[in-house]
């Protein structure tokens, strides 16, 4: 099983935003769940921190379509090479 990990932000007192900050995968034989994050949440205005796990949606596992292999920065392809001087 996969999960998104989120944690909620606050705006004002009625609005909510979810800001993903990674991934997190059952090991279907043990039960324990492994958290990777790619971000670190913030604590709220009470000083507490908050992650939630939410099921994968089909459509987040689908392949991005970047032709770029995994960990090429992007400005990398927008270089010139040649110096003026």
């Amino acid at each position: 099983m996969r999960y998104d990990v989120s944690t909620p932000i606050s705006y004002g007192n009625e609005q909510t935003f979810w800001q993903r900050l990674g991934k997190a995968f059952k090991n279907e034989q043990t039960g324990v769940i492994t958290v990777h994050l790619n971000a670190l949440p913030i604590c709220d205005r009470d000083g507490k921190v908050r992650i939630m796990l939410f099921e994968e949606k089909p459509e987040d596992r689908k392949p991005s379509g970047n032709s770029r292999p995994s960990g090429t920065p992007q400005w990398r392809e927008e270089l010139d090479d040649e110096i003026p001087f």
